[in-house]
């Protein structure tokens, strides 16, 4: 048996196995599926061809190249040159598809083009013929047949070739694959210039076929890139999530602050209005209230789920901390008879050391929920710790005599979206975000969060949560400041540039600014800023973020260039996401508040600048 016998069955017993062991196993049903399985097919019967010749040749013992053999040999060697046009055509159209988006979608008429174009190349074959040479000891062929296949395969490889490198900045590792086999063929096409007597064109289709198939083709790795570009997806829906609700925050937060800041301003009046009136302006507070409550919850349930929450440690008085905290909150108690007490034990350290805006926010979230759910009785916030040398454990405890919990509902208390008895409970504002959010804030802090409960008769929540000690002890002249009576909050005849495009905005904020007695200048973007900025002289700047043609980061970067400038620019935005504060100051605002705002939150601001 001749070398040249074994070459061909070697390589038709390779593909064959091949093609038992893809079609066995469950593909996906991709489009680019279907021309690797062309050229599965088309690789089976080529070898399958060349085999049966060498075969015949070897059992009769004569040269395929024989003159007696040589109308079956040429019949024989159009359909494998079609076969191997076929192959490369594949590969191009394997190239195209995982290239452009359309041409997927557009499959059917490629298929058609392929089809059509390949009629062609079959016509033109029948007109084509083989020639038998020899070169000293070996037979071989050539021929206006092979001559064109070799054309046809050279023009299709260096399509191929333009393809992969246009496309390979997608870093998808198919292209990489795909310039390797093009190479591939560069060197069998070098081997056998210098071994005319091998047959190695089956060798090299069977080998593209292996290649294919355990680097792209493999269905086991190609569902493992399929469920990562799922993973890329998904995390681009998350991410258009997480924009969509950033977004809808700033634009509930900016109509809100109009709301909060002119109601607040209406209760200055109270004297003069109807009690009905009054009782509606309360009503029109504590909705904007809720609505700012169930704005942050949703956002922080999605920082939460996408892992973006972090937890930032910062210098705080803790007792200074819950006493604002609860002048606010308890304000949602309105009209009910509901009795509220405050405890806080006198041995806190003076300064601690955590993430104060999420500690509030654990003990707004219990507090809240206490006032939502109790009609009559009380409400007892108590706040003690245990201390250590260098932390702490700081315990919250909020009990009330409202609604109660059963104890089938325990165990779903703090889920997500979670409402017990949402029909008798209907008239309950608010997501049933809060518990959850809690629970994952106070977990990770390193605390533990509980409940106890009997229905009818009220709830006790309570958190367990680690601090760390920043200072023990109060100095002594914070003690003597502390005890003395405050001065008048008049701040003196300073000048005051106001940036904000929208007319309730700087309605409101002159509003909140008035009883200080400030010079107040009005403009509408950046641009109309620095124009004042340069002309004028001001004290404070109360800069809005998001304006038309310049915008308040924009405006902050030009007023840094400025020779000279030093004047505090205080950012005002309804963006109230984690790091929002950090991020401005970051850019040069001596501070940041967040919309909506009330008066004493300005104050404290302004205090803060002045009054130090």
């Amino acid at each position: 048996m001749s070398f040249e016998f074994e070459v061909p069955l070697i390589c038709f017993l390779f593909i064959f196995l091949l093609v038992m062991v893809y079609f066995s196993k469950p593909n996906l049903k991709l489009i680019e599926n279907k021309y690797f399985e062309i050229i599965l097919i088309s690789t089976i019967i080529e070898t399958f061809i060349n085999t049966c010749i060498h075969l015949l040749a070897a059992k009769f013992e004569f040269s395929v190249f024989s003159t007696t053999f040589y109308p079956f040999v040429n019949f024989f060697n159009k359909v494998m040159s079609f076969l191997f046009i076929a192959i490369f055509g594949c590969i191009l159209c394997y190239t195209i598809i995982i290239s452009y988006q359309k041409a997927k979608e557009n499959h059917k008429r490629i298929r058609n083009y392929f089809l059509g174009f390949h009629f062609f190349i079959f016509i033109v074959l029948c007109f084509t013929n083989i020639e038998v040479i020899q070169v000293g000891s070996i037979t071989n062929v050539t021929g206006s047949t092979l001559n064109f296949s070799y054309f046809l395969v050279a023009i299709l490889l260096i399509i191929n070739l333009i393809l992969a490198l246009l496309n390979i900045r997608k870093l998808d590792k198919r292209y990489m694959v795909i310039l390797f086999i093009l190479t591939f063929i560069v060197f069998f096409a070098v081997l056998t210039i210098f071994f005319p007597g091998i047959l190695l064109a089956d060798l090299l289709i069977v080998s593209i076929c292996y290649i294919m198939y355990f680097t792209i083709e493999n269905p086991d790795v190609k569902l493992i890139n399929e469920l990562e570009i799922a993973r890329d997806v998904a995390e681009k829906a998350s991410h258009a999530k997480s924009d969509f609700l950033s977004s809808m925050s700033h634009e509930i937060r900016t109509p809100l602050n109009a709301i909060v800041g002119l109601s607040e301003d209406m209760k200055e009046y109270s004297e003069h209005m109807p009690k009905e009136v009054l009782e509606d302006i309360e009503d029109i507070g504590n909705a904007s209230n809720t609505l700012l409550e169930i704005v942050g919850n949703i956002l922080d349930i999605n920082k939460i789920e996408s892992g973006k929450m972090e937890l930032v440690s910062i210098p705080y008085n803790l007792v200074e901390e819950v006493k604002n905290l609860v002048s606010v909150t308890t304000t949602r108690i309105g009209t009910k008879p509901i009795d509220f007490k405050l405890e806080l034990s006198s041995d806190f350290p003076y300064i601690l050391l955590g993430d104060k805006v999420h500690i509030k926010g654990i003990i707004n979230n219990f507090l809240s929920n206490a006032i939502k759910y109790t009609e009559k009785g009380s409400i007892v916030l108590s706040i003690s710790s245990v201390n250590r040398e260098e932390d702490c454990t700081i315990f919250i405890r909020v009990t009330d005599t409202g609604k109660g919990i059963r104890e089938e509902d325990m165990p779903h208390l703090f889920g997500k979206f979670e409402r017990l008895d949402v029909v008798k409970n209907s008239t309950i504002e608010g997501t049933g975000l809060g518990l959850a959010i809690t629970k994952n804030l106070v977990e990770m802090m390193g605390g533990t969060i509980g409940v106890e409960s009997e229905f009818g008769k009220g709830s006790v929540f309570y958190a367990e949560i680690p601090q760390k000690i920043h200072t023990l002890e109060a100095p002594v002249e914070v003690i003597e400041v502390l005890d003395v009576p405050e001065e008048n909050t008049g701040y003196g005849n300073k000048k005051i540039l106001l940036v904000d495009d929208n007319k309730l905005n700087i309605k409101v904020a002159r509003k909140a600014l008035d009883p200080f007695g400030f010079e107040i200048t009005e403009c509408s973007n950046g641009v109309e800023a620095l124009e004042q900025v340069e002309n004028n002289t001001y004290d404070l700047i109360l800069m809005d973020i998001m304006m038309p043609i310049m915008g308040g980061e924009e405006a902050m970067g030009k007023l840094k260039e400025m020779p000279d400038f030093h004047t505090p620019v205080l950012a005002l935005t309804a963006d109230a996401v984690d790091g929002a504060r950090e991020r401005y100051l970051s850019l040069g605002f001596v501070d940041y508040l967040a919309k909506p705002f009330t008066k004493k939150e300005l104050q404290e601001k302004l205090d803060a600048l002045w009054k130090k």
